[in-house]
């Protein structure tokens, strides 16, 4: 059974993060610039929190706040939902189902190991699938030596 730490390792550990004093403009022009969904907040090494694009959406832009002059600190999701590396992807899958979040931090103890998103574990679970249905076909077949 592969862990989050086999998918960590397939797409790269590198974490986009900010800290909770910048702008909110500068870190949806980060979040652009990358072209990714989601940002950990980190204070040094410590996981404060984290900032998605439904945050800027739901907590910036529908409520009309200007972003340049909002902190990170003023709407990042405190209460994050993390997973630690040994977690297999399955279960980290669950996680995101029923808490309703997309990226999930990995963790490894105290320290971020790096991020999955909801995709990641998609694309892992078709090309296990995919996999599956390959060697079973063969075995129907015949073709197993």
């Amino acid at each position: 059974m592969d862990t989050v730490e086999v998918l960590l390792r397939e797409k790269g550990r590198e974490v986009v993060s900010a800290s909770p004093g910048a702008s909110v403009l500068e870190l949806a022009r980060l979040m652009n610039e990358r072209r990714i969904g989601s940002v950990l907040i980190l204070e040094g090494t410590t996981l404060v929190g984290i900032v998605t694009e439904r945050d800027l959406l739901t907590k910036v832009v529908a409520q009309g706040r200007d972003p340049a002059a909002l902190r990170v600190r003023e709407i990042m999701t405190t209460d994050v939902v993390v997973v630690e590396a040994g977690t297999p992807v399955g279960q980290a899958m669950r996680t995101m189902n029923e808490r309703r979040c997309r990226h999930l931090p990995v963790m490894r103890g105290r320290e971020v190991a790096g991020i999955i998103s909801i995709g990641d574990c998609n694309r892992w679970y078709s090309r296990d699938q995919e996999y599956t249905v390959r060697h079973l076909t063969d075995y129907i077949q015949g073709n197993y030596r």
